[in-house]
């Protein structure tokens, strides 16, 4: 296993949290951030930007952001955070 990622999207790939969350959650890191360098800042509007250029980058033609082949993808959609840790655990000691 070359990667193994769950719980929180990472800028080269969105884990497997609810598309809609990790939106909603890096919207909201990029707001705190802009709003703290002193911008001013619209919610809806970086969302909407963070949906376009996810888009953009999972549906380009060359190099499309995609899972690695031998990526590890866990729907943690139905569970709770214990059997989520106890999933991670069991993938990881028993490959």
């Amino acid at each position: 296993i070359s990667s193994f990622r769950i719980a929180e999207k990472s800028d080269e790939y969105k884990s497997h949290i609810p598309y809609y969350l990790a939106q909603i959650y890096f919207a909201e890191r990029r707001f705190d951030e802009l709003i703290a360098k002193g911008q001013k800042v619209d919610f809806s509007t970086i969302l909407a930007e963070l949906e376009r250029r996810d888009f953009h980058d999972r549906n380009r033609k060359q190099a499309p952001l995609k899972p690695a082949k031998d990526a590890v993808i866990i729907d943690t959609g139905d569970l709770s955070i214990d059997e989520v840790f106890a999933r991670v655990y069991h993938r990881v000691h028993n490959p």
